[in-house]
């Protein structure tokens, strides 16, 4: 790998030799989404339920020595940039018993509003619908 997950000092002189753990992205609501009910599209069942996912992946990293850390870097690219900007306050709270040192690194994840070419909508229009939807007030910060 390179850049910032790079095992080489040379082209990643900081964390190098850091571990990292990569939550791949699955829900396409940013790890936010709570909806207790499912969603049928072409005949398959569509669960959103990323903050669910981002919990358990918690718990498990917990158990598993992320407590002993002392450093830990949140960091994502495109949507997983926006989902570092909606969950570092999070992941911040949830270590703190712990004193660890907690920043975030969204490699990208600007997403203008802008009208697409064929006319329909605004991006902006479409995170409101994921965010409503997918009941998403339960995966964004509370402070």
């Amino acid at each position: 790998s390179n850049g910032y997950l790079s095992a080489d000092p040379a082209a990643n002189p900081m964390m190098y030799n850091w571990s990292f753990v990569f939550i791949n992205y699955c829900d396409g609501g940013s790890f936010r989404g709570l909806n207790q009910s499912t969603t049928q599209h072409g005949g398959v069942e569509l669960f959103f339920r990323g903050r669910a996912i981002l919990e358990a992946v918690q718990k498990r990293l917990l158990s598993n020595g992320l407590d002993v850390a002392t450093d830990v870097v949140i960091a994502g690219c495109s949507a997983g940039g926006l989902a570092t900007f909606f969950h570092v306050y999070n992941w911040a709270k949830l270590l703190s018993p712990w004193d660890v040192n907690v920043v975030g690194m969204a490699d990208s994840g600007f997403f203008p509003d802008y009208q697409v070419a064929s006319g329909r909508g605004h991006y902006c229009e479409g995170l409101k619908w994921v965010f409503d939807y997918m009941i998403s007030t339960s995966g964004v910060n509370q402070r």
